[in-house]
């Protein structure tokens, strides 16, 4: 055990000296939280801004009634000859939604049959925005169009509206948990339990390989099985340390409410215990998993450059589920158990429901077993590949 040890200590200390890995495993998570807070905060803040979308009508046969309807007291709104000219301002995005109304436009609203056309650009996200205003408007004037007929013929309009339904949320909960962002910050704690660690195992031992001093570190009277596990444990530490870079960066800007910060977490950062206990238990697993898989590939390996090639390929695997993790929440799909079990994508959403404070913990310890057991096969590989002598080979 103190050969394990020893070995720990020296690749710590080569791992912490290296600029590299201080600036990718340490510096960058902090970095990129920040910055994706800010960018998420500003695209929120204007979303939630009331908008006047720009609208673009067929000028002839608009009457009185219409221009109430179509109503800008912004001049967001253009007047075209044409359909074929609003549907080219609406192509090029200078107008967000053609509105073509029908002829004899106020007489047919009295008779009951008056049409609007709307046409709108379905691969731009702010032209389906317009669609639903302009909905949402008619849907208005529809319903106070109907209230003026039932009180002229002595009817209670709220007869009109005979179900209501009144929407109310359940308790929102304090902190994290009351934050829009709690949906991604597992995204980040995951992907840097990877990143953090791939900054420096391709030097670790397909490095060591290339400059020669494998040869040295294996005939000292360390064994190769305790180099391996010595150089393991170095890796891992440094995985769940960068992991926890990016917790304390989300801290950071939460407490100092930096820029759009205060927008995005908006009851403050308080965290139970019971949460910080689910998400210590989901993490420890998934950083020897992740340190296993980075070291096997870097055994295995001729050279750092075929390392780099390796982890890079392999960074696509652990990525596309901590990925669908985003998204699983749209579905019925993210409580089932098979989901715990899917290495990277049950860990974030385990994390997820810990800042949540809704852990699963039957679910939550079956993850924790599907990664331990992959991280100890992962292991085992890394160990039988120091014990050949391929081990140092570079070609």
């Amino acid at each position: 055990m103190n050969r394990i040890m020893t070995v720990f200590r020296k690749e710590l200390r080569e791992m912490f000296r290296d600029k590299r890995v201080r600036s990718g495993a340490f510096v960058m998570p902090v970095f990129m939280i920040v910055l994706f807070v800010q960018i998420f905060g500003l695209i929120e803040d204007k979303v939630s801004r009331p908008q006047t979308p720009k609208l673009a009508i067929v000028d002839p046969g608009i009457d009185s009634v219409a221009k109430t309807l179509s109503g800008d007291k912004s001049g967001q709104t253009t007047l075209v000859k044409t359909r074929e000219e609003g549907v080219r301002l609406v192509e090029r995005g200078k107008a967000k939604l053609l509105v073509e109304f029908g002829p004899d436009f106020e007489k047919n609203v009295t008779e009951g049959r008056a049409k609007i056309t709307a046409t709108y650009d379905p691969t731009e996200p702010l032209s389906g925005m317009a669609l639903g205003a302009f909905q949402e408007k008619i849907k208005r004037a529809n319903d106070a169009r109907l209230r003026e007929v039932l009180s002229s013929h002595d009817v209670d309009p709220s007869m009109a509206e005979p179900i209501r339904v009144t929407v109310k949320e359940t308790s929102r909960p304090k902190g994290l948990g009351g934050s829009s962002m709690v949906n991604l910050l597992p995204y980040f704690i995951v992907i840097w339990a990877f990143y953090g660690g791939m900054s420096i195992v391709s030097d670790l031992v397909a490095g060591e390989k290339e400059r020669g001093t494998m040869e040295t570190l294996l005939v000292s009277p360390v064994r190769r099985r305790e180099v391996a596990l010595g150089k393991y444990l170095a890796l891992a530490l440094v995985c769940l340390l960068s992991s926890l870079t990016a917790v304390v960066g989300i801290v950071l800007v939460g407490v100092t409410k930096f820029g759009y910060a205060g927008r995005l977490f908006p009851t403050g950062l308080s965290i139970s215990f019971a949460s910080l206990a689910a998400m210590t238990l989901t993490l420890l697993p998934l950083v020897l998993l992740m340190a296993g898989i980075l070291i096997s590939v870097s055994a295995a390996a001729k050279n750092m450059r075929e390392a780099q090639t390796y982890l890079t390929l392999v960074s696509f695997i652990v990525i596309m589920p901590a990925v669908f993790s985003q998204i699983i929440g749209f579905t019925d799909m993210q409580n089932a158990l098979w989901v715990k079990l899917v290495p990277v994508l049950g860990s974030a959403v385990s994390l997820k429901e810990a800042l949540l404070a809704k852990t699963d913990w039957p679910g939550l310890f079956a993850g924790m077993a599907v990664c331990g057991v992959l991280a100890a096969v992962f292991l085992a590989f890394s160990v039988s590949q120091f014990e050949r002598e391929s081990i140092v080979s570079r070609s």
